[in-house]
């Protein structure tokens, strides 16, 4: 198991010197420990890519968790892929509760993608 209760408190502790506690509550309780204990085995990661595949980047301007210049830069390595960008705030388009029709709009578009 890679979950420990010293790797925790260490974690806790570097994240508590550098960032504001919001930040720490949310790098250490939804993303952080969570990831930490995963059931499953760690397995080695897929380096590269296949420049044939054709994804759909979704992305939201104001997400607190994916930074949007992340999606640009990885559409940038995906050539062959489209970025759509959701002018909202929240992770996913699905989770916000505004704009219905913009989220409709938005999923509609998706739906015409795949």
């Amino acid at each position: 198991n890679r979950f420990t209760t010293t790797g925790a408190m260490d974690i806790y502790s570097r994240f508590s010197r550098n960032y504001r506690p919001v930040e720490v509550y949310f790098a250490t309780t939804k993303a952080g420990f969570g990831l930490q204990t995963w059931p499953a085995d760690p397995t080695p990661g897929v380096f590269g890519f296949r420049s044939s595949a054709s994804p759909l980047i979704i992305a939201s301007l104001w997400d607190m968790f994916t930074p949007y210049a992340n999606a640009k830069q990885m559409r940038e390595g995906l050539p062959n892929g489209a970025l759509m960008t959701w002018q909202g705030v929240g992770h996913t388009v699905g989770s916000a509760d505004y704009d219905p029709e913009g989220i409709q709009a938005c999923m509609a578009r998706v739906t015409n993608y795949l």
